[in-house]
């Protein structure tokens, strides 16, 4: 598919090739008028060759066609693309989701995980030279995407995560801990960050071991809670596709609450920070310029896709066709 880097040299090309029609139509017009006055039909034939008539008219499309693609030319044409090596500096970045049923509430609309994942994807449409990787947890945790720089790829996995991703129910701190410091590639960065949506309410694993497994990793955890302290209740799809309630064994609504108190402690004891969910910001992006500046930075080379400017092809012909042109004027 072809696109244009400048639109104005293209509206003005496609513009500018009508008028010259016009133009070149109307100068040849008055020129056989003017020569009709001149002299006879018969006598004009005799005097002006038809071959010099047939170049006049062929130099005129030529002028016209030339004049065409120079302005094309200035749109600049892409089409088809490269890959080119890219170096930036960025920092490391392992975000956590939390996708227990309790994030379906909808106190955080549409819902908590819905929320979530519209706030990250607008993060990484500013992300530059950043790896950032992705992992799911509830009763268990997994790793959906390792540190990459390919972000087109990234929010594509980003939007296949839903309260499904993980078959194990609950919400387990221990087993996202255990996962995030089992990933190889991210467990030999020195300076690790480790950023945890949820809304805190924890059912499996404890908290003791939390402390001495994030000092003895160098993890820093930052968290965001997700929801309302007054909280909400939870729906789902059957599998019939209706839509119910969540209930406990007592056959009550189940209501789900943002505790942040658990997720104060973890980011307390990993040196991080604690932060609330607000739907008027971006809050990964706040989180990003407000608490992880001061992270060292590392260099990172990419492949960058690139379009590829053809403009040289409408310039060529535009200056072969003008060559030709002044070349063949002598057979006039």
């Amino acid at each position: 598919m072809i696109s244009f880097v400048n639109l104005f040299w293209l509206s003005a090309a496609l513009i500018a090739l009508p008028l010259l029609i016009i133009f070149y139509i109307r100068v040849l017009t008055v020129k056989n008028h003017a020569l009709l006055e001149f002299a006879a039909p018969d006598l004009i034939k005799k005097i002006i060759p038809s071959e010099e008539r047939r170049f006049t008219r062929i130099h005129a499309i030529a002028y016209t066609v030339a004049l065409f693609l120079i302005l094309i030319a200035m749109a600049g044409p892409e089409f088809g693309f490269s890959w080119t090596m890219k170096g930036e500096e960025g920092i490391d970045i392992l975000i956590a989701v939390d996708t227990s049923k309790s994030m379906l509430a909808a106190d955080i609309a549409p819902t908590r995980l819905a929320a979530v994942k519209t706030d990250i994807k607008d993060f990484l449409k500013t992300a530059r030279g950043d790896r950032v990787g992705l992992i799911a947890f509830s009763g268990s945790a997994f790793m959906i995407c390792p540190l990459t720089v390919d972000i087109d790829g990234l929010s594509l996995m980003i939007d296949t995560i839903n309260e499904n991703s993980i078959p194990r129910g609950g919400t387990s701190f221990q087993s996202l801990l255990d996962e995030t410091i089992r990933a190889s590639d991210y467990n030999k960065i020195k300076d690790k960050t480790l950023i945890i949506y949820s809304d805190g309410e924890t059912t499996t694993g404890r908290l003791s071991n939390l402390p001495r497994k994030t000092k003895s990793s160098d993890m820093s955890i930052y968290c965001i809670g997700v929801g309302t302290e007054k909280g909400s209740t939870i729906t789902y799809k059957d599998t019939t596709g209706e839509t119910r309630l969540i209930r406990d064994t007592n056959n009550e609504t189940v209501v789900s609450r943002l505790e942040e108190q658990t997720l104060k402690e973890i980011a307390a004891t990993s040196g991080g920070t604690y932060t609330r969910f607000r739907t008027d910001r971006n809050n990964l992006q706040a989180l990003y310029v407000n608490d992880l500046k001061n992270i060292k930075r590392t260099s990172t080379d990419s492949m960058e896709k690139k379009r590829n400017n053809r403009f040289q092809i409408p310039l060529g012909i535009a200056i072969l066709m003008l060559f030709w042109t002044e070349a063949t004027r002598g057979k006039r």
